[in-house]
């Protein structure tokens, strides 16, 4: 693989983690000069790092004012967790019966133990996630998904996930049951009603919570806000 290309893997992937984690926040501006010191790259690799960012949806090109790190809109919350509510919906199905269930049971419990702990337990929810969508042994649905879970940890990192006085209601354990026994149907229902649960809780934040006022959020574009009760 050639260096530059590589150079470009590294820009992307720091730049990445960055946006993801709220370092850069919604808003922020970003030029290809400022890129290229903070990381000590030549225009190149940055060049291409943020052209893949931009097709990820996480950056903004501004004619003549370089680059804005997304906003976030309550569209782009119920457009995300509709799609997370299909795929990931899909991809529990699919690893019912199929899944070694055990290394999501560690997991999980990982998730339980980070409990309190904010950036380990959205760091362990992330991979407890992207390893269920991997037991569903489909390449294309893991590409298609990673994405959106990228874009969701981005919210959970800004605060905009599930409150403190409003625990989210038991799912792993019960799910990786289901999972375990080769009952797809139940594993898919109890995926879907997990992104339900998150979903609204997300957009009831993004809506109401006062801390966030210095993030740049954007009003939605319909009245879609009422598909959040689905």
């Amino acid at each position: 693989m050639p260096r530059s290309r590589n150079l470009a893997d590294d820009a992307h992937a720091r730049l990445r983690r960055e946006i993801v984690t709220g370092c850069l926040l919604p808003g922020a501006h970003l030029s290809e000069g400022t890129a290229c010191l903070r990381y000590g790259l030549t225009l190149a690799p940055v060049r291409a790092a943020l052209a893949r960012l931009r097709a990820e949806g996480l950056l903004h090109s501004r004619p003549r004012a370089g680059h804005v790190v997304a906003p976030i809109t309550i569209d782009d919350v119920l457009e995300l967790f509709a799609l997370r509510r299909v795929l990931q919906g899909h991809a529990a199905s699919l690893a019912a019966g199929r899944a070694h269930v055990e290394p999501l049971r560690r997991l999980a419990r990982i998730c339980d133990a980070a409990m309190g702990q904010r950036r380990a337990y959205i760091q362990a929810n992330a991979a407890f996630h992207r390893a269920l969508v991997r037991a569903a042994d489909s390449p294309r649905l893991s590409r298609m998904l990673d994405e959106l879970l990228d874009h969701s940890e981005r919210i959970q990192h800004l605060g905009l996930s599930a409150r403190a006085d409003r625990p989210l209601p038991a799912w792993r354990m019960p799910l990786l049951e289901q999972i375990e026994a080769g009952d797809s149907a139940a594993a898919q229902e109890t995926m879907q009603r997990h992104i339900d649960n998150i979903r609204g809780m997300a957009v009831e934040a993004l809506m109401a919570n006062p801390a966030l006022r210095n993030v740049q959020l954007q009003p939605a574009r319909s009245s879609r806000i009422r598909s959040t009760k689905g």
